[in-house]
Parts: C-alpha cells; sequence; structure tokens
C-alpha cells in the first residue's frame, strides 16, 4: 500500500468517524462520507464497500496501534515486570477510555462486541507475553498467561457501561484487583498500584449522569427489547 493510498484510508476513517458521532452511524449515509473526506465516491468504496467496513477497519486501526505499544513495552528490557505490567495497563486503558469509549457513542448496535473482540485479538498475544516474562522472572505465577490476558480485556470494556450507573465503577475495579491478584499469585496492594492508571481514568472521565446504554438506546429506537 503507498503512502498516498495509506493517507487516503485514513483520511476517510478520520472523517467517517466524525460524521457518525456528530450525525449517527444509521444517518450517515456514504455519499455523506465521500463528499465531507473530499474524494470521489469510486475512491471511497475502493477501499470500503460499507459503512460496516468503515467501522471494522477504524476499530481495528486504534486496536493495531496500542498493539504496537505494547510490544514496545514488552520489548524494554529496562523495564522489570511490576513496570511492565503497569504501563500495559495504561496503554490499554487510554484505547479504552479515549477511544472506544467514544466509538460506543456512536449507537451502532455491534459496536461494543467490535471492540472488545479487537482488543482481544490484538492486544491479548502481547500482554500475555509480559505475563509470562513475570512468571520467568518469578514475579507472578499465572498459569493460562493468554486466556487471563483476554479475560482481562474483556472485563475492563465492561467498567465503564453508563448503563450500570457511576457508583458501580469502583466496585467494579475492586473486583478486577481482586480477580488479578489470585489469579497472578500477586498480593492486592501490587496489583492496585499496575490498576491505578485504569482507576484515574473512570474517575477523571465519569459516566454522564442520565446517559443510557448506547446498545440499550439503539435497540429502543428500532423498537426491539434487549435481552
Amino acid at each position: 500500500m503507498t503512502e498516498r493510498t495509506m493517507n487516503t484510508r485514513s483520511t476517510i476513517l478520520d472523517t467517517a468517524l466524525e460524521l457518525f458521532r456528530s450525525n449517527g452511524f444509521e444517518s450517515t449515509p456514504m455519499d455523506s462520507i465521500a463528499t465531507a473526506a473530499d474524494v470521489a465516491k469510486g475512491t471511497l468504496y475502493y477501499h470500503f464497500d460499507s459503512k460496516e467496513g468503515i467501522i471494522d477497519a477504524i476499530v481495528d486501526r486504534e486496536a493495531a496501534a496500542v498493539r504496537e505499544q505494547l510490544i514496545r513495552v514488552e520489548l524494554d528490557s529496562d523495564l522489570g515486570f511490576e513496570d511492565r505490567y503497569q504501563a500495559a495497563v495504561a496503554i490499554m486503558t487510554n484505547l479504552i477510555g479515549a477511544t472506544y469509549a467514544k466509538l460506543q457513542k456512536i449507537k451502532y448496535i455491534d459496536i461494543r462486541d467490535k471492540t472488545m473482540l479487537a482488543m482481544v485479538e490484538f492486544c491479548a498475544p502481547p500482554f500475555a507475553r509480559i505475563l509470562e516474562q513475570g512468571n520467568a522472572a518469578g514475579r507472578c505465577r499465572v498459569e493460562h498467561a493468554l486466556e487471563f490476558a483476554e479475560l482481562t480485556l474483556t472485563f475492563a470494556q465492561f467498567l465503564g457501561s453508563p448503563g450500570a450507573g457511576e457508583p458501580s465503577i469502583p466496585r467494579r475495579i475492586k473486583a478486577l484487583v481482586r480477580f488479578s491478584s489470585v489469579l497472578l499469585g500477586m498480593d492486592a496492594q501490587t496489583v492496585e498500584r499496575v490498576y491505578a492508571p485504569l482507576r484515574k481514568q473512570f474517575e477523571d472521565s465519569p459516566a454522564p449522569a442520565g446517559e443510557g446504554d448506547p446498545i440499550v438506546d439503539d435497540l429502543s429506537a428500532r423498537g426491539r427489547r434487549p435481552v
């Protein structure tokens, strides 16, 4: 892929994201994306055959960027295990809080599933390798590092779900700390320090009062009930 092609693709994704966030997924036609991105319709359809394809590309792009950051942490020989673990949590917290939380406000019916699956696919493997480094150094004792990483990332996606109410967030983080402490064989105070970036993210950016769950809202708009 040439640099020009990559730049065009990136422009389309950035433009579509802004339109989806301002107008909603359903109310944004492909024609509007082409016009706002200043590309021909043929160029748009060359890169993406549907709005769903654009959403997939946006989600994967953000997760892939985070994967590269995690790999750099994994390979940083100057960091001890606890520092690597905390850096990994901070990186993935930023993905959840700064990027995916905004995507989930698009009110696209499958957005939460897509963000969760992308995190697991792109981020769990390097996160698991960091945990295996901790095993090798005797700093933790996790038997199934990849599965632990997958479960942790899945759990973290739902920490700030506004549908559950802001008061439950501290309890969810406490549960995550306890869960991680037991499965990693680490003391709870150390794990608490590791998850400090996650706690700070939700303290600084609480769910807006009265804001419903985007998935439930979208189901209601379509006359369906969540199961």
